[in-house]
């Protein structure tokens, strides 16, 4: 919930951004599935996925579904 929240306003602020979200869960919501608020925010979401490095001086991540690479990283957790 807090990276779509995260998302969402991000979204408003920058409405050209590429923003991929990675979900360790599977991203549902009450309210709507995953695809869904993919769809309404305009951004991918990777679900299922944890991230399992972080290296911030050369802006990238590892998952093991690869290297991703970012210019801005945010993290958001649900309590």
């Amino acid at each position: 919930m807090a990276g779509y929240r995260l998302a969402r306003e991000y979204r408003q602020r920058n409405a050209d951004a590429t923003v991929l979200l990675i979900c360790p869960d599977g991203g549902q919501l009450l309210q709507a599935s995953a695809a869904e608020m993919a769809d309404t925010l305009g951004i991918a979401v990777l679900n299922n996925t944890r991230v399992t490095e972080i290296d911030r001086l050369n802006g990238n991540l590892e998952t093991p579904l690869g290297r991703f690479v970012f210019e801005r990283l945010m993290l958001a957790t649900d309590a």
